[in-house]
Order: structure tokens, then sequence, then C-alpha cells
């Protein structure tokens, strides 16, 4: 009898042991499920913020963008509008000139006009061919050249100076959309800057949660298979 019940006092030892380590291997099964939540949950919010960042990086590039082409087209309206007016100072200054050189030309004809009434009363008083006709005839003729000249020296200055401001409008609209292009270049590596040091943080900080969680999960554990190993160990005894 004594036998006996010694024998059932270590058989009453091993299965409470025995249930021990059950109750130990849930704790581990429930301990990989938390961690594995826990991680699952991390990732998922991980995911959703880059996700969420991006589509801000992607909305302030479009934002650049924008900016910069309206910029752009509104500098080159600009840049033709003023065109558009020296063109039209060049227009004016050709039919001033046309003007001049017609008015040049009518007065020239009165004058010759006026000659020719002036040379039949010369001629009746016995004067025709004298030097007096003759120089008369020159004088006007000079006076058409000089005037003809001076009109058409004044037009080619005046498209000269009006060709040289549509060359320095082109030149400071080349400038200006320049100047637009490399702030948006500036604006977009600053932007692409922020992206990338805000990722950075981001995933390290992920590495530092899950190296936690890691951490504490296997120490958990690690105090669980312990307890398992124990238990074993009583068991081996027991036998």
């Amino acid at each position: 009898m004594k036998i006996q019940r010694f024998a059932s006092f270590w058989d009453e030892l091993t299965a409470m042991d025995k249930q021990s380590i059950e109750e130990e291997k849930k704790k581990l099964a429930a301990n990989e499920i938390e961690k594995t939540n826990l991680l699952n949950d991390y990732n998922n919010n991980y995911n959703q913020q880059l996700s969420d960042y991006n589509n801000l990086l992607e909305q302030q590039q479009k934002n650049i963008d924008t900016a910069a082409q309206t910029q752009k087209e509104t500098q080159q309206k600009q840049t033709d509008y003023n065109i558009g007016l020296i063109n039209q100072n060049k227009q004016e200054a050709q039919k001033k000139t046309d003007s001049e050189l017609g008015n040049a030309y009518i007065d020239y004809q009165k004058g010759l006009n006026q000659f020719g009434g002036t040379y039949e009363t010369l001629a009746s008083q016995g004067l025709a061919g004298t030097g007096f006709g003759k120089n008369s005839e020159i004088a006007m003729n000079i006076t058409y050249q000089n005037r003809v000249g001076t009109a058409k020296a004044a037009l080619q200055k005046a498209n000269t100076d009006y060709d040289n401001q549509i060359q320095q409008a082109l030149l400071n609209n080349d400038a200006a959309l320049a100047e637009i292009a490399l702030k948006q270049m500036q604006d977009s590596y600053q932007i692409a800057l922020q992206g990338f040091e805000y990722k950075n943080t981001l995933y390290n900080n992920k590495l530092a949660y899950e190296k936690d969680i890691n951490d504490t999960y296997f120490n958990r554990n690690r105090a669980l298979n312990e307890n398992i190993r124990y238990y074993e160990e009583q068991i081996s005894q027991n036998n």
C-alpha cells in the first residue's frame, strides 16, 4: 500500500508538471500571436503614414510645377506683349517715314511746277538757259534728296533701336524663365530632401520598434522555455 501511494504521489507530480508545460506552451503561442498582431498593426500604420506622406509630396510637387508653369506663361505673355509694342512702334516709324518720303516728293513736284511757271517767265524775258534757272532746279533736287536721305537714315536708326529692344526683351525673358526654372528645381530638391529625411526617420523608428518588440517577446519566451525545461527535468526526475 505504501509503495502504491508513493507511486501515485509521483504520478500526480508528473501530471502537474505536464499541465504546467502545456500552460507555458499556451503562453508561448499567445505571445507569438500577440507579437505578430503588434507588428502587423504597426506595419499597417507605417504603410499608411508612408502612403499619406507620398501623396502629400506628390501634391506639393504638383503645386510647384503648376506655379512655375503659371509664372512662365505670365512671363512669356509679358514678353510677347512688350515685343508687340515694339513692333507697333516699328510699324509707326515706317508709316512716318513713308509719309515723309511722300511729302518730300510732293513738295519736290510742287517746286518743279512752280519752277516751270518761273521758267516760262524767264523765257519770255530772254533769260531761259541762264544759270539762275539751272541753279534753282539743282537746289530743289538737293532739298528733295536730303529729305529722302534723312528720313531713311532716321528709319534705319529707329529699326536698329527697336531690334535691340526686342533682343533685350528676349534676353530678359530667357533670364526670367531660367530663374523660374531654377527656383522650381530648388523647391523640388528641397521637397525631395525633406521626404528622404522624413521617410528615413520613419523607417528607423520602425526598425527600433520591431527590435524592441522582438527583444521583449524573446525575453518573455526565453523565460517560458526555461520554465518548460525545468518542468521537463522534474518529470524526468519523477520518472
